[in-house]
C-alpha cells in the first residue's frame, strides 16, 4: 500500500452489545479523514504497552488535525479485540477496535506476514496511514518487514520515547525477533536512527 492508493472494499468486524457485526470499511471512510493503524496481535507486548497507548495519548492532537476517527486493525477475532480495547482503555479513549479475523483486508493491501515460531499466521505488519475519502494520503511503518527487521522495538516504550527521551540510557538490551540472545545497542547507533525515522505523531506536516 502506498500514498495515492484507494483502499479496497473490505468488511471488518466489530463486537457490540448485540454481538459481532460487520463493518463496511468504505462506509467508515467515505467523505471522512481517518487514521488506520495495525498491529501484529492484540495483547502482544509492544502492541499492548506502547503502540496502542501512543494513539490514546495523542488522540486529541489527531482530532485537532481534522481526523474524524482512529481505527485499530488486527488479525484477531472480534471478541479478543473487544477485550483488548477494554483492557488498554483504547475503547474508552474513543479508538475503534476492528477485527480482520480472516486477514482479508490485510492481505488485500499486501501487509500480511507469517511468523510460525511465535504462532503468528497471516498477521498484519505494523503500520499507520491517513486515509481521506478512501484514498491513502500518508502511510508510515516498517513496510519492508513485519517486525522491524531486527531494529529497535523495545517492550514497554514507544520508538519515539527511545529516540527523544533524554532519560533513556546510553545503551539498552535488544534482541531480534527470531533470536533468543540479548545484546546491547548504543543509543547513538544506526539502529536508533532507523527507529527514529519511523516515529510518527500528529505534529507531522503530512497529516
Amino acid at each position: 500500500i502506498s500514498k495515492g492508493d484507494r483502499l479496497p472494499s473490505s468488511t471488518l468486524v466489530h463486537l457490540g452489545d448485540a454481538g459481532p457485526a460487520p463493518v463496511a470499511l468504505a462506509d467508515k471512510l467515505s467523505g471522512r479523514k481517518v487514521v488506520i493503524f495495525a498491529v501484529p496481535g492484540a495483547f502482544t507486548p509492544t502492541c499492548h504497552s506502547a503502540h496502542v497507548p501512543s494513539f490514546m495519548r495523542t488522540k486529541d492532537q489527531f482530532t485537532a488535525k481534522g481526523v474524524d476517527e482512529i481505527i485499530c486493525v488486527s488479525v484477531n477475532d472480534p471478541f479478543v479485540m473487544k477485550a483488548w480495547g477494554e483492557a488498554t482503555g483504547a475503547t474508552a479513549a474513543g479508538i475503534t477496535m476492528l477485527s480482520d479475523a480472516e486477514s482479508a483486508f490485510t492481505k488485500a493491501i499486501g501487509m500480511d506476514f507469517d511468523a510460525p515460531p511465535a504462532g503468528l499466521i497471516a498477521r498484519s505488519k505494523r503500520y499507520a496511514m491517513v486515509v481521506e475519502d478512501g484514498v491513502v494520503t500518508s502511510v508510515r511503518g516498517n513496510l519492508d518487514d513485519p517486525l522491524s527487521r531486527g531494529y529497535i522495538c523495545p517492550k514497554g516504550v514507544s520508538l519515539a520515547d527511545v529516540y527523544t527521551d533524554p532519560a533513556t540510557g546510553r545503551s539498552f538490551a535488544h534482541k531480534e525477533f527470531d533470536n533468543q540472545d540479548w545484546y546491547l545497542v548504543r543509543r547513538d547507533s544506526g539502529s536508533i536512527d532507523r527507529g527514529g525515522d519511523r516515529c510518527w505523531h500528529p505534529a507531522d506536516d503530512n497529516l
